[in-house]
């Protein structure tokens, strides 16, 4: 009997302990406010331990570990958000977001159905533009994105998104449009450049869209892929050494991004350098020894190299994932 009242009391302490839970809560948001996200999460962890329900807490916390690419850890506090809190302000998009990111892409499509049944929001067509494009449905996700630009005009996420939707539906006016309109209210986004650039190449216009990826590669987060964006450009152009230099470049700040070595590898291979060729490719195959463009590549190496044999196995063995592998492997390989 004494065990229950003792265990009854404690619940009732935790339940009421709602002072020490928005102590915590406003020490996490003067972090967030000096711009330290990192720092805050625990806090507003401290704030739901003693009380589980506070709102803005479980809000925020939501927030900041899908921010931090932590969705799968945000999904119970937007659980017990949307639970205890169903009239919160586009609460339905969030969880969607986060299920959206935690690959669950039927229990975010309901929640961003809810969300726009309760109150249509950018977000929720956003959401469902982005599990169209997931699903390929390239028209489905340009009409989704057309309705979260029409509900907020100043999204550039939403301008970027149905650019890229634009492009691969061959709009690329309208792709062009939307992107130059996402850089015009985002100018710091490397990602948006980076698209903005892609826009550009589509319709042949390499000079802005190098100097795009350029812009770019000095954005933090951007750099390796812009680096690389930037040196295929070039090998398209057939300058080969000019597109070196920015995949060493790329290969300096991140030395073993697989893609940045098979690209200065290729790049050496057009320029008639086999040795750098072997080299940066034999750095790809060590760290991802199944990569099926560095085994290609390798193949065409070792059969310059009038090593024939090896050839054929790297071929052989990128032939599974690989059309042009299992070609070549039929044509240079395969008695006829």
């Amino acid at each position: 009997m004494l065990t229950g009242l003792l265990m009854v009391s404690a619940c009732v302490l935790h339940a009421q302990n709602t002072k020490l839970a928005q102590a915590k809560y406003e020490e996490g948001i003067k972090l967030l406010q000096s711009g330290d996200r990192e720092r805050a999460i625990p806090l507003f962890k401290k704030a739901l331990d003693a009380d589980s329900t506070h709102k803005n807490s479980l809000y925020n916390l939501s927030v900041l570990l899908l921010d931090a690419g932590d969705a799968p850890l945000a999904i119970p506090y937007a659980n017990t958000l949307v639970r205890k809190y169903p009239d919160f302000p586009k609460v339905f998009a969030l969880r969607g977001r986060i299920k959206l990111a935690s690959g669950d892409f039927a229990g975010a499509f309901t929640d961003f159905e809810t969300q726009n049944r309760i109150a249509p929001s950018s977000e929720a067509y956003s959401g469902l533009g982005a599990i169209s494009m997931h699903a390929n449905d390239y028209p489905g996700a340009e009409a989704f994105f057309s309705k979260a630009i029409d509900l907020f005009p100043e999204s550039a996420n939403a301008h970027n998104d149905r650019g890229i939707a634009r492009i691969l539906l061959n709009k690329d006016n309208e792709a062009l449009s939307d992107l130059r309109h996402a850089s015009l209210l985002s100018p710091f986004e490397g990602l948006i450049l980076q698209n903005f650039a892609l826009a550009y190449e589509k319709t042949g216009a390499l000079l802005p869209a190098s100097n795009l990826l350029k812009e770019s590669a000095d954005k933090e987060g951007t750099a390796v892929s812009s680096l690389n964006m930037l040196g295929i450009l070039e090998l398209n152009r057939g300058f080969p050494e000019t597109a070196i230099k920015h995949f060493e470049k790329a290969i300096e700040i991140e030395p073993d991004f697989v893609p940045s070595l098979i690209n200065a590898g290729a790049a050496y291979l057009m320029a008639d350098d086999i040795s750098k060729a072997k080299k940066y490719h034999d750095l790809a195959l060590k760290i991802e020894p199944d990569n099926v463009e560095a085994l290609f590549n390798r193949g065409v190496i070792y059969y310059l190299e009038n090593e024939e044999q090896k050839a054929c196995q790297n071929w052989l063995k990128a032939s599974e994932n690989s059309p042009k592998a299992f070609t070549f492997h039929q044509i240079y390989c395969t008695e006829n």
